[in-house]
């Protein structure tokens, strides 16, 4: 028959049905499989995901911990120096006379202080450094044991916190007499 012919054409008609139903199967398994996968894949990337946000939550929560005991460590230093101005005050209301011995005391506890916090203060024995210090003023010095450029005195203390300026010394320089 005519239908019969067209089915004699196909590529397909030369296998056997059981090879056909077999290989269907087998695509089924794969798709199967392959579907299994992806939900494996998709449940693995949350618990990554999950986890990344966790990981960040608690990463955060760590700085704060560790600034807030920096902050504290910070306070304690200053803390005892207030304490000891706070003596030096009650010793000048009781007796009416300023302890100097109190207040250089007073003075060493806080420079003290700011050592143990990395806190040190900038060069001034040296040429005038732009990076650290601040020229407020010059002054022209004929009969001087300075050179032109060299610090003649300082205004206001620079200070760093290991490397980094904190602050930059305010300084006068010495610049050549003009002539």
């Amino acid at each position: 028959t005519e239908e019969n012919m067209k089915h004699t054409d196909c590529n397909y008609c030369n296998i056997d049905n059981k090879e056909i139903e077999k290989e269907l199967e087998s695509l089924k398994s794969d798709l199967d499989k392959t579907k299994k996968e992806l939900e494996d894949s998709k449940k693995k990337a949350l618990y990554i995901m999950a986890d990344l946000e966790n990981t960040k939550r608690n990463s955060f929560k760590e700085v704060e911990i560790q600034t807030t005991r920096n902050t504290i460590k910070v306070i304690k230093e200053f803390l005892n120096v207030l304490d000891d101005f706070e003596r030096c005050l009650q010793s000048e209301k009781e007796h009416g006379n300023v302890n100097l011995e109190g207040l250089q005391m007073i003075h060493k506890t806080f420079v003290s202080s700011l050592e143990k916090l990395l806190i040190i203060e900038v060069s001034t024995s040296c040429i005038f450094d732009p990076s650290i210090h601040e020229a407020i003023s010059f002054i022209e010095q004929k009969d001087s044991d300075k050179k032109h450029n060299e610090i003649h005195s300082v205004v206001k203390k620079g200070y760093k916190y290991r490397e980094n300026l904190i602050r930059p010394a305010q300084v006068i320089v010495v610049k050549e007499e003009e002539v």
